[in-house]
């Protein structure tokens, strides 16, 4: 998803084309067709949260609501900003705490360039944690038992079906914090718990099960 829309003429071209900051851009059709773009592809994807664009001209936020008209806001006064610049490829983020209504975030961003190499701006997908955990990882089973949950790589836990509520995941708690709140054997032949620095993909996925 990310991949096609960098390679989108009408929306690279917009953006490379747009050097005013703060301009009157309301009754431009193309920056209209734009939002409207943006706004299809997250209504018709649960898992997407939103699609952002930031211009390098102006070092302004568009996403699904428009161009975010706040002067005082610079992407380059903000970390993600520089971490896109420095990777200069598509990558996905870190998972995090949404500040605004407390859902898990990961981004999948990428540096988007004109055909001489010029850059345009940042291009990018906000996932929803959250949606992964209720139609996911909420369903997982081992043999019709255990509880499913995510991890990241650093071994922060992005998802846990943890029913009564005894973990605080806002915090993206550690697995070792899991087995200290939770009653639940893991060192077991069936399910042997390694170090988060053992395992290779960025997101892994395993069912937690008690033989109790």
């Amino acid at each position: 998803m990310v991949t096609t829309l960098a390679e989108t003429p009408f929306i690279n071209d917009w953006f490379a084309n747009y050097t005013q900051r703060g301009s009157d851009i309301d009754g431009d059709p193309a920056y209209q067709s734009i939002v409207d773009t943006f706004q299809s592809i997250s209504k018709h994807d649960p898992l997407i949260k939103s699609v952002f664009y930031a211009p390098a001209n102006t070092h302004e936020y568009f996403d699904l609501n428009g161009r975010y008209n706040n002067l005082d806001y610079y992407t380059t006064k903000r970390p993600w900003w520089f971490e896109a610049l420095e990777k200069d490829r598509l990558f996905i983020t870190k998972p995090q705490i949404d500040a605004n209504d407390k859902s898990i975030v990961t981004s999948i961003k990428t540096t988007v360039k004109d055909n001489k190499q010029q850059l345009i701006g940042v291009l990018g997908i906000d996932i929803l944690g959250t949606e992964i955990k209720q139609g996911l990882i909420d369903k997982m089973r081992y043999q019709g038992v255990g509880t499913g949950f995510l991890i990241a790589s650093d071994g922060g836990i992005i998802a846990f079906n943890d029913t009564q509520d005894r973990i605080d995941m806002s915090t993206l708690p550690t697995l070792a914090t899991l087995t200290k709140c939770l009653p639940i054997p893991l060192d077991l032949p069936s399910f042997k718990v390694k170090s988060a620095a053992s395992y290779k993909p960025l997101v892994l996925c395993h069912s937690m099960v008690s033989h109790t």
